[in-house]
């Protein structure tokens, strides 16, 4: 019998939608690349694998057909959050404290193991070590003993202690790039990225994918692990392709501006190597595939829409009412605090907002907004499997969000016939030149009346409404889209 190709997704946090005992919180990332990948695997022309965090499960795991492979080490959560929705549910004051300080205990432990396993393992003099691991021990200790008396600052202060040992090693790796053959003797560091290395490749990273073996590997987004994945691929004669997320992907300052860090600290050197060493691109619209070929000069990508099950698990509602946003407590990109604006302006509608906890203090800031405003009901956590009854339900779904890929909520509202209202995004022109919605480039007054005309004009509803089931049935049909994605794989393995 021919051996299958063998295909490998990265996505640490797709776990929970193979097992859904697993109460976590799942992104669109993880939802696209979980439907991909289980209907790649239906149709049994691959062997389709993806690597996984730890979730207690066992070490490799078939599930609907996928090898679910977890990376040791890495523990599995929500993709903003890595907690558990178990976890609130928890109201015992002292418990909750209880549970802090352990976890707390348990970072500081975690980082003070990270920083003396990397600078032990690197190849620097034992004097440097000898000065270098007190001093960074010693500004862990301050933190941890702040942290102990303010635990209100835990996530503050460790997200700062995190960049901050970046940081550290990243000058580290700088120091060891004096002598340019000095990084290649270290049994830890398998490849730099650049001439100097300051961007490497740690053994850590790429023994898993060598364990999986795969003939073609896919990373979803611009991420630290597109680039290892690629150089990986580069090396070992394997083929990357590059799965866009959003527009965000792509921007040119990356190129431009090397040694810059984005709002994550992801290096823009290393996004700029993993979008220059992909076999080819995946994207989602047009706007991208042009943003890469001006920007990159790459204009091989396909252009393939993401797919959605339009198979309808919940009757529509005959009068739907409800306005309803869904997304993660994170103003940077999601900017919540502007549908709660729009709630306090439109008083006499309802509005359901559900919304991932993934910064607990923007979280509580929009919680004790809410509770102000009795048109609002906010809710923490969906099962993935449930979400769908509030799209059944709801008259409009509307969009605060600065930048999107191809957003899944807008297409599981569009198979119910919702029309979409968005501050900025237009992902496809799905809402400009298919009517699915209105885009208000970024107006907020416009976005209020054009909330105010979708809710009170019935003729321009249905007519938008209409146009938003004959869109996502002609566009993102799930049969039609994963053969798409089944003739790229096809393309790369030829390539």
């Amino acid at each position: 019998m021919e051996e299958k190709p063998r295909i490998c997704f990265y996505g640490l946090y797709c776990y929970p939608l193979f097992n859904t005992e697993h109460k976590y919180q799942v992104g669109g990332w993880e939802t696209r690349m979980s439907l991909i990948s289980r209907e790649l695997a239906k149709r049994g022309n691959f062997d389709v694998t993806i690597i996984v965090a730890e979730y207690g499960q066992p070490h490799v795991e078939y599930r609907d057909g996928v090898r679910l492979v977890s990376w040791i080490g890495k523990r599995g959560g929500s993709p903003a959050q890595g907690e558990s929705a178990d976890d609130s549910s928890n109201t015992n004051p002292r418990r909750k404290r209880l549970g802090l300080k352990s976890r707390l205990k348990e970072q500081y432990k975690s980082l003070s193991a990270f920083i003396n396993q990397r600078l032990s393992r690197e190849t620097i003099s034992s004097t440097r070590r000898a000065v270098l691991l007190p001093f960074a021990q010693s500004v862990l200790d301050i933190g941890y003993t702040f942290a102990l008396t303010n635990l209100k600052a835990l996530r503050i202060l460790f997200i700062a202690l995190k960049a901050i040992v970046k940081s550290f090693i990243q000058a580290v790796r700088k120091l060891l790039a004096s002598s340019k053959q000095a990084i290649f003797l270290s049994r830890n560091i398998v490849a730099a990225l650049d001439g100097e290395g300051a961007h490497v490749v740690l053994r850590s990273d790429v023994d898993l994918l060598e364990e999986v073996n795969a003939d073609v590997y896919i990373v979803l987004g611009n991420q630290h692990m597109s680039a290892v994945v690629a150089n990986y691929c580069l090396s070992n004669k394997k083929k990357y392709i590059f799965f866009a997320g959003s527009e965000y992907d792509y921007y040119p300052e990356y190129k431009l501006n090397p040694a810059g860090r984005d709002m994550y600290a992801e290096s823009y050197f290393e996004k700029t190597y993993a979008i220059e060493k992909a076999a080819f691109h995946v994207v989602q619209t047009q706007k991208q595939a042009q943003m890469l070929e001006q920007g990159y000069g790459r204009s091989d990508s396909i252009v393939i829409g993401n797919p959605v099950n339009l198979d309808v698990n919940y009757p529509r509602a005959d009068q739907p009412k409800s306005v309803l946003w869904v997304g993660k407590a994170d103003e940077r990109i999601k900017r919540p605090s502007l549908v709660l604006e729009l709630a306090r302006r439109l008083p006499g509608r309802p509005f359901v907002i559900i919304m991932n906890k993934a910064i607990p203090e923007i979280y509580a800031r929009c919680a004790a907004e809410a509770e102000s405003l009795p048109n609002v009901t906010l809710i923490e956590s969906v099962p993935f499997e449930e979400v769908e009854k509030y799209f059944a339900s709801a008259r409009l779904l509307v969009s605060t969000s600065v930048f999107e890929g191809f957003p899944n909520t807008f297409l599981q509202a569009a198979k119910y016939g919702v029309p979409v209202v968005a501050t900025d995004v237009d992902p496809g022109e799905m809402l400009s030149e298919h009517g699915c919605g209105i885009t208000c480039g970024g107006d907020f007054d416009l976005f209020v009346s054009s909330v105010c005309s979708l809710l009170n004009d019935d003729s321009l509803y249905a007519g938008m409404s209409a146009s938003a089931l004959q869109y996502v049935r002609a566009h993102h049909d799930m049969d039609a889209v994963i053969t798409q994605y089944e003739n790229a794989v096809r393309k790369a393995l030829a390539g």
